[in-house]
């Protein structure tokens, strides 16, 4: 991020990392063949991450249609970041914590997503 690393560093260091987003780290999956690290770009990313965090949040604040967080529980993001967001918009927010699952929960749970999304859309916040 400092500019002194290339994009084989990146790469390397994403894929240090890349068990870590499973509930399971021993047994993830490699890192996708072909995966690229684009350095300027992701940098770029992050910056403007920083930068904009806050505005989402704030621009679906009282939100009428339903929203869901669908959060892995064995994510490395702790739950608190989705149920946090859902709070921060209001009554039409809803987390769903799908257990042994990480970040990727439609990778290790396929179907769970779906499933999340169904079961809000079939009973609305104030249904």
């Amino acid at each position: 991020m400092a500019g002194e690393g290339s994009e084989a560093d990146a790469l390397e260091a994403f894929t240090l990392g890349w068990p870590a987003f499973f509930a399971e780290p021993s047994t993830a999956p490699p890192v996708p063949d072909g995966t690229k690290i684009a350095l300027e770009a992701s940098t770029a990313t992050w910056d403007s991450v920083q930068r904009e965090l806050p505005g989402p949040a704030a621009r679906l604040t009282g939100a009428a249609a339903p929203i869901v967080f669908v959060h892995g529980g064995s994510s490395p993001m702790p739950v608190s970041a989705s149920a946090d967001s859902a709070a921060a918009i209001g009554a039409a927010a809803r987390v769903v914590v799908v257990p042994g699952s990480g970040h990727f929960v439609w990778q290790e749970n396929p179907g769970e997503v779906r499933a999340a999304v169904d079961h809000v859309l079939a009973a609305p916040p104030g249904a």
